[in-house]
């Protein structure tokens, strides 16, 4: 456990040898005000409102009539020596004129949390986002377009005759394809446009800020580089193609769900009239 003590008048007069050894700083490198402040607000650009948050901190303490005195725990991140930012569960309490502070170094569960969260929203085979990701971020997208009247544009993407390359080529070759279709279209989109793999060889591209007429641009520019790749499956070069939905949400659209029928209707005239096309609907 790193321990520090604050005196009142804001610098530090203790650091145990964990807290070195875990950030890097020695007692003569944080005792001050102008020392500490930026340790403990990385990401504060102004020194001046970093200050005024921690003397804030203190003196919230200090003043404190509570039979314990204790604040926290709280999170908090904190700058390193070597630069790098470590998460640390920060509990405070008034002891006299001055406050015991215990930081818990937590950096490495934080990491497993955001490997965990991460994996519920991550296809495992392509690595974009799953069909759960894309629920959530579609609901999100299109309160936005709502309340702001937000241009938000969508495309459903199939691979034409998927099951051809399974039947003849087994499924190791199949999920080749859908990782190289995932890299085509991760390279293909703006870094605002989020694309998702939303069933077997389904995906989605939710593209805000954007008018119907540059998103059938940006579905032409897939179309052409998905066409002109040869997918190599291991054993065998293969020339695929792909059909696309798009629409813009309109005040038509109530709901998500009435966006996404207009979309999944515009796919099927797609695949319905030969599929290797886009169909848009208004």
């Amino acid at each position: 456990m790193s321990i520090a003590v604050v005196q009142e008048n804001y610098c530090l007069s203790f650091i145990n040898q964990k807290l070195t050894d875990t950030f890097g700083w020695t007692l003569e490198e944080v005792a001050t005000l102008i020392q500490v402040v930026p340790l403990v607000f990385p990401n504060q650009d102004n020194f001046e409102t970093g200050e005024k948050k921690f003397i804030a901190w203190a003196d919230a303490i200090l003043a404190s009539t509570s039979p314990t005195r204790q604040f926290g725990p709280n999170e908090r991140q904190i700058l390193c020596k070597d630069g790098s930012i470590r998460t640390a569960e920060v509990t405070a309490t008034g002891i006299g004129n001055t406050i015991l502070v215990l930081m818990n170094d937590i950096t490495k569960r934080k990491i497993a949390e955001a490997k965990l969260e991460e994996y519920a929203i991550k296809d495992d085979l392509t690595s974009l986002y799953n069909r759960r990701h894309f629920m959530t971020t579609l609901g999100l997208e299109f309160d936005r377009f709502k309340r702001y009247s937000i241009p938000l544009s969508m495309m459903f993407i199939d691979i034409d005759y998927f099951k051809q390359v399974n039947d003849t080529h087994g499924h190791p070759a199949g999920d080749k394809v859908l990782k190289a279709l995932a890299d085509i279209a991760g390279n293909t989109f703006r870094e605002i446009d989020t694309v998702f793999r939303i069933g077997g060889e389904e995906f989605a591209v939710i593209m805000p800020e954007i008018p119907l007429i540059e998103a059938v641009s940006a579905a032409q520019r897939l179309k052409k580089a998905v066409e002109t790749t040869e997918f190599d499956l291991g054993n065998a070069l293969v020339k695929m193609t792909i059909s696309i939905g798009v629409s813009m949400a309109s005040g038509a659209h109530a709901t998500p769900n009435l966006f996404m029928k207009q979309i999944d209707n515009a796919l099927y005239k797609a695949k319905n009239n030969g599929r290797n096309r886009i169909e848009s609907a208004p």
